[in-house]
């Protein structure tokens, strides 16, 4: 990613560029698409790799073009990109770097590991398989504020703010999508704020130097997730 500082000239030309490029797909040979690693080892920390990558899939599956995801270094990335539609990956969670002579072997004896082999049989239309997106942001969002509340060399507790989240962005595009009723996912939006607004109020404790009450009301937004998290499975 580049920051950039650009005139209307220069703006113009950046998307007249992306356009022609765009436009180019249409007829190009194009059989198979990889995604580069640094997006999706990434996608889970950050929002907009994730979205760059939900494009990419998107597009390609569109236009019939078999995707691969490069960079998949843990089951959590596989779930994901399944959720998504994107069914081919290589990476450290399916084989490390091995000699030439090892492959056929390790082709031989290789099974999918049973997480992604339920993970695929869970995301059978496309109501179970946004559903279970959330699931695994909001997961990854719990996991990412324990791990910093609880860390001894991180003294900044994040604030998480519902516009630079996974789970924002989901709940944005639920909203246009409308593959659940409104109502529902009026609750959904109501739930996730109310979280974020206890997150809030747990940072302000924790910047103050209130170490202990933070400990204290993150154990609340622990109850939180989970709470949230036994909503959304009740969608499905």
């Amino acid at each position: 990613a580049y920051l950039l500082s650009v005139n209307d000239k220069q703006l113009h030309r950046i998307f007249y560029s992306l356009y022609s490029s765009l436009s180019h797909i249409r007829t190009l040979p194009i059989k198979t698409i990889k995604i580069d690693q640094s997006f999706v080892r990434n996608m889970l920390n950050d929002a907009d790799d994730y979205k760059i990558v939900e494009s990419v899939i998107a597009l390609a599956n569109s236009f019939n073009i078999e995707v691969i995801a490069e960079g998949v270094e843990s089951f959590k990335h596989a779930q994901i990109l399944l959720c998504m539609g994107c069914k081919i990956a290589q990476g450290y969670a399916i084989s490390r770097p091995m000699p030439a002579a090892s492959v056929l072997e390790w082709a031989c004896n290789f099974s999918i590991p049973e997480l992604i082999a339920i993970e695929n049989k869970k995301n059978d239309c496309l109501k179970t398989s946004q559903l279970r997106l959330l699931i695994h942001f909001l997961e990854i969002e719990h996991e990412f504020l324990k791990n910093n509340i609880h860390s001894k060399t991180n003294i900044n507790f994040p604030l998480i703010a519902s516009t630079h989240t996974h789970c924002g962005f989901w709940l944005k595009k639920a909203k246009s999508i409308q593959f659940i009723e409104a109502h529902l996912l009026g609750q959904l939006e109501n739930h996730y704020t109310n979280l974020l607004n206890a997150i809030a109020n747990t940072h302000v404790l924790h910047q103050c130097g209130d170490i202990t009450s933070a400990m204290i009301a993150f154990e609340e937004i622990e109850e939180g997730y989970k709470n949230l998290i036994n909503f959304v499975n009740k969608l499905r």
